[in-house]
């Protein structure tokens, strides 16, 4: 008992405690990632932007049509469903090779290694912050109506859906870590989780299989960004079940994390 209690607090200091004393280097790394990636562009960072309006157009002329529904509604709807779910695709694509991409700076310098994941969680949202404000504009030429109320709704929305990638992004990095294979299945797996999430299309246009929407996590943490917006789905009940299932989650992730934190560099 002596010896668990001790390997419990050493894990806390070493681990989760120290892990807050490196906000300056995990927000260091997530920043050189974004400026290396765009070193020597012109537009740099604008390029994401310049992307997703380029993709949200494209799909908007084709879908609204398709789906038929007025375009004036469709592209808010879709701009921010395919903002939010490219926040959360990408935080979860790439937190599988967050341990095997430092493998070098794990296996020599003592770290906190949870700073690797983390620096993934923030880089993503940098880029989801710099992709905002293309939808507040977006809201204001479609003339939907924005208001104080939304504020403290975004930012538990913006806090709820971090916390269940947080403890999403750890299991998947050390499962990822132990067997490569995880990788490549996240990675066939995305793709379809896109086509059965209400992104580019309407709930509404489902009338039987709700269960592809009722017991879709995902429709979840999108809405927890968009329905502050567009739309009438998101509600406080939303965020606080979003809340404990992430809060839930984070425990068990860092259970875990206590059982196979010392293998991990032995998988590397």
């Amino acid at each position: 008992m002596k010896i668990l209690l001790k390997n419990l607090i050493g894990f806390y200091k070493d681990e989760i405690v120290l892990v807050f004393h490196r906000i300056p280097l995990w927000t260091l790394l997530a920043w050189k990632e974004i400026v290396s990636k765009y070193k020597r562009t012109v537009l740099g960072p604008f390029w994401l932007s310049l992307a997703m309006i380029v993709f949200i157009f494209s799909i908007s002329l084709i879908y609204s049509q398709l789906l038929s529904v007025e375009i004036d509604t469709y592209i808010p709807y879709l701009s921010f469903g395919v903002i939010t779910w490219m926040f959360i695709s990408t935080a979860i694509v790439e937190s599988c090779d967050s341990f095997v991409a430092y493998s070098g700076y794990i296996k020599q310098i003592k770290i906190p290694i949870l700073v690797f994941i983390l620096r993934v969680l923030v880089r993503n949202n940098i880029i989801f912050l710099h992709n905002f404000p293309m939808l507040i504009f977006i809201l204001l030429f479609f003339n939907i109506e924005l208001t104080l109320d939304m504020v403290p709704m975004l930012l538990l929305g913006i806090a709820v859906l971090n916390i269940n990638l947080l403890w999403m992004s750890i299991l998947i990095a050390i499962f990822s870590t132990r067997y490569r294979d995880v990788q490549h299945m996240i990675g066939v797996m995305i793709q379809p989780i896109f086509f059965i999430t209400p992104i580019i299309w309407d709930e509404n246009t489902i009338k039987s299989s709700r269960f592809v929407i009722d017991f879709n996590p995902f429709y979840y943490l999108v809405e927890s960004i968009r329905g502050v917006f567009i739309g009438e789905n998101l509600t406080f009940e939303i965020l606080v079940y979003l809340g404990v299932i992430g809060v839930a989650g984070v425990f068990i992730a860092i259970a875990i994390f206590y059982r196979f934190h010392k293998k991990i560099v032995l998988w590397l």
